[in-house]
């Protein structure tokens, strides 16, 4: 059970990666291939600010799907300690490793209310154009960005000691069994 919660909140993870990247292309994605209903509204309001409304409208969801997708990681992060605890004979190393993944995300959560914040702050100008608030919002993007690859380091040890660990459990059993259909030999 730890190893599956590990692997979704890894594929999870991975996922809302992808979905963040692809979210920055949707405005030119919806304006390169011309709707003929778009057409008039982008004559009315203008290309230049058509592009602007459908980035905030974009970011606007990045930052939702990010929000909730960190209160999954905590549920998970939780659900996958108490599997540990139970599960692992109460080892400290797979328990420490969990902390910290633990710990990442509650960082990344309060990078993420001011990425929020800094996020909307230049969606339109003059804060797009301004370098102050875009450098702010591009070096809290940095430190998250940080504290995610160290989630997925201390995720990458954390499976390799299950997958271990798992093997090695195994191995004891099967030296230690007989097959049903072996007797043993007596002289």
């Amino acid at each position: 059970m730890a190893t599956f919660l590990l692997g979704a909140w890894i594929a999870g993870g991975i996922f809302m990666s992808v979905v963040s990247l692809l979210d920055l292309r949707a405005p030119a994605i919806v304006l390169s291939v011309p709707h003929p209903a778009l057409e008039p509204m982008v004559k009315q309001i203008g290309a230049e600010n058509m592009t602007l409304l459908l980035r905030h409208a974009s970011a606007e969801i990045s930052r939702f799907l990010l929000k909730k997708w960190e209160l999954a990681e905590l549920a998970l992060g939780v659900a996958l300690g108490a599997c540990l605890f139970l599960g692992t004979q109460r080892r400290i190393f797979p328990l420490l490793l969990c902390g910290i993944m633990l710990t990442m995300v509650l960082f990344q959560y309060g990078v993420t209310a001011e990425l929020v914040y800094r996020g909307k702050e230049i969606d339109f100008p003059p804060g797009s154009t301004a370098v102050g608030p875009t450098t702010r919002y591009l070096l809290l993007q940095q430190v998250y960005i940080g504290a995610e690859i160290m989630k997925y380091i201390a995720a990458a040890i954390l499976t390799s000691f299950l997958f271990t660990f798992r093997t090695g459990r195994r191995r004891g059993k099967e030296l230690h069994t007989l097959p049903a259909d072996v007797s043993p030999v007596s002289d």
